[in-house]
């Protein structure tokens, strides 16, 4: 899903339904980065496929966390599990942690594409390493949302 033509269309899923749709949008990443670093494309060309997967899926964060904020509380309200309750609202205050990993790593792939030069440009495969990092802290976090609901 192209989430900056689709969010409207995204917004109205269930939550199930966008986290499923959002992990996705990793894999999608994730597998450019890996045919990007198999076909060894220059920084610029490797950003320039990255940046408008990774900006689409930035953008979908926003209306992801303001439906599970709102989704939280109502189960905050109605929970009489105290430890439920701590868990639920440690998750929900990694969301800021969270969307601004993604929207820095849409800055860095904006400076690469455009082929800015100079010491405020993080080395690409530095960019690569943060990116990744961002993207399996959210799985976590998508994981520990999921085992929340399961229990």
């Amino acid at each position: 899903m192209d989430f900056e033509t689709d969010l409207d269309d995204f917004r109205a899923l269930s939550l199930l339904l966008q986290h499923r749709v959002l992990v996705r949008g990793l894999d999608l990443i994730e597998s450019t980065i890996e045919a990007c670093q198999g076909a060894e494309l220059p920084s610029v060309e490797a950003a320039l496929q990255l940046l408008p997967m990774v900006r689409s899926f930035a953008l979908a964060l926003p209306a992801h966390f303001a439906a599970e904020s709102k989704s939280t509380a109502a189960l905050l309200r109605d929970s009489a599990d105290a430890g439920f309750s701590e868990r639920l609202e440690e998750l929900d205050r990694q969301h800021p942690e969270l969307l601004a990993s993604f929207e820095v790593s849409v800055e860095r792939l904006t400076v690469h594409g455009g082929s800015a030069q100079g010491p405020e440009v993080l080395p690409f495969e530095e960019l690569i390493d943060d990116l990744r990092a961002a993207i399996a802290t959210f799985r976590r976090h998508e994981a520990e949302e999921d085992a929340l609901f399961v229990e």
